[in-house]
């Protein structure tokens, strides 16, 4: 029965297919639809991805149905996946393929230069980043396949490119160390209803809250952040320009305590404490509201520029002022090129500040309408500005 499998792990509790639609359009290039439902291994590849080069995340959008099929199944395969057995299609070799030299590069920039490791002693960070992108890839759904005879199968496979640039063999060289492993880790792919253990596993994350999930989700990706961190630290460089304009390149891990001490980072820090300190003492919906204020939703303070006013100039300067560039740039006398542009952005501007003054004094009048039992007001028709 339902319960039973559900008490077995084999069923895990219904997705909705919206919830999913909903998450991968606001979030899908942190992967936490896949998080949602139970890809926890997809949803790292997007993660530090961008939503798998932005490729998957449009892919996503049509296989949707089928994920969320999945999720609400069983992890029992069917009649077809039986004949068919746990191998994977074109779409997740080439999707191997990519991810694993992604992650290749993740592991291999966080070995510093300056050890100056030979190729040899570098074969091992290389075949855990090929591993690892193809094991994310490949780990989803009903089957899992073996990391460390995927790893061991990596070695082998980048030991014989090497020795193949050796021995000027062209036709082994670059495609063993991505392309042996991948044999191998598809010839042992398995069914995760064979492992007890996977499906204890897949039963305890079903019933994990999204928030649990999505904690350890960015836990995951904060490893591979700490890679980049690692690169960029040990390797980063920056150009610099003689006066003379000769170049020259600095390590820039030798120079941080400089850049810190930057007049550029020290104002940074000191607007960060200004603001700080304003929130403390005028508390956050003060601050949020004088940031929108700032961002000129209506742009009523664009118009006021516009027009050569103050904010809070009365109806009649506003007209005056229209009047007056209107007069200077109508196209009819004016036959510069930019004096069509000025004329636009004038009668654009007051057009605005036309709208904004009826709406304004609406939401004036709303809370006295509202004690008076309703009733409606008036708007003012806005003149056109032909009229004027």
């Amino acid at each position: 029965s339902s319960q039973e499998l559900r008490e077995s792990g084999l069923l895990v509790p219904m997705a909705s297919l919206c919830v999913a639609y909903t998450l991968w359009f606001f979030f899908g290039w942190l992967g936490l639809h896949h998080v949602y439902l139970g890809r926890e291994n997809q949803a790292l590849l997007w993660l530090i991805s961008g939503g798998g080069l932005g490729v998957g995340w449009v892919r996503d959008f049509f296989m949707m149905h089928q994920y969320t099929f999945e999720a609400n199944g069983t992890l029992e395969p069917n009649e077809d996946e039986k004949k068919r057995g746990p191998h994977g299609s074109w779409a997740m070799f080439f999707g191997s393929m990519i991810f694993a030299g992604i992650c290749r590069g993740y592991f291999m920039g966080a070995v510093p230069e300056e050890l100056q490791l030979s190729d040899w002693a570098m074969a091992l960070p290389r075949a855990v980043g090929t591993t690892v992108g193809i094991y994310l890839v490949n780990n989803n759904g009903k089957v899992r396949g073996p990391f460390w005879l995927t790893l061991g199968a990596a070695l082998l496979g980048l030991g014989v490119a090497m020795l193949s640039e050796i021995m000027e063999i062209e036709v082994l060289q670059g495609w063993p160390e991505t392309v042996v492993p991948m044999f191998v880790f598809y010839r042992n792919r398995y069914w995760v209803v064979s492992e007890p253990t996977l499906v204890a596993k897949r039963h305890m994350e079903a019933n994990s809250s999204l928030c649990w999930k999505t904690t350890k989700h960015f836990a995951k990706g904060a490893i591979f952040g700490m890679l980049i961190i690692s690169f960029a630290f040990f390797n980063a460089t920056i150009t610099m320009q003689n006066e003379d304009g000769s170049e020259y390149t600095l390590k820039l891990k030798d120079h941080l305590i400089n850049i810190y001490r930057s007049p550029a980072v020290q104002e940074f820090f000191s607007v960060m404490r200004q603001l700080y300190e304003h929130i403390q003492l005028h508390g956050w919906q003060t601050v949020w509201d004088e940031f929108v204020k700032a961002l000129d939703v209506e742009g009523k303070d664009h118009s006021y520029k516009v027009l050569g006013l103050e904010p809070g100039a009365s109806p009649s300067e506003i007209k005056k002022a229209f009047r007056s560039l209107a007069r200077k740039y109508h196209p009819d006398k004016c036959r510069q090129p930019e004096c069509e542009e000025k004329f636009r952005e004038a009668r654009e501007a007051f057009e605005n500040l036309q709208d904004a003054q009826p709406q304004a004094e609406q939401a004036r009048q709303e809370p006295n309408r509202r004690k008076n039992g309703g009733g409606r007001t008036k708007r003012r028709r806005r003149r056109s500005t032909d009229e004027l």
